[in-house]
C-alpha cells in the first residue's frame, strides 16, 4: 500500500498509493489519508511503526483558494506532533500545491 506514484500536490503530499497517502514532514515520509466533503478536509496520517498517529479536521474546502493558509496551518500541527518543530515548505514548492485540481 506504500508503493506509491507521484501526485501533482508533491512534495507536500508526495505519492499516492493503494487507499494511502503519503505527506512529506521535515523529520520524513509519513503514511495515511486525506479527505474532504463540503466545508471539511480531514488529514490522518501515522508513523511508520504505527504507534504515532494523529487526526485532525479543518473547517474549510480544499480547493477554495483561501484555504491554503489554514491547511499549512494543519501541516504544521502534524510537523509538531510527529517532528517535535515547527514545519517549512520544502525547497521549491509552492503553497498552491495544495489545492486539489
Amino acid at each position: 500500500m506504500r508503493t506509491g506514484v507521484a501526485t501533482p500536490q508533491a512534495p507536500v503530499f508526495p505519492r499516492y498509493g493503494l487507499g494511502l497517502e503519503s505527506i512529506g514532514l521535515s523529520c520524513g515520509e509519513m503514511w495515511g489519508a486525506t479527505g474532504s466533503i463540503p466545508s471539511y478536509e480531514t488529514l490522518s496520517f501515522a508513523d511508520a511503526t504505527g504507534e504515532r498517529r494523529m487526526t485532525l479536521s479543518v473547517n474549510v474546502q480544499r480547493n477554495d483558494p483561501g484555504a491554503v493558509r489554514m491547511l499549512l496551518g494543519a501541516i504544521d500541527a502534524l510537523n509538531r506532533y510527529f517532528c517535535g518543530e515547527p514545519y517549512r515548505l520544502p525547497a521549491g514548492a509552492e503553497a498552491a500545491q495544495l489545492r486539489r485540481p
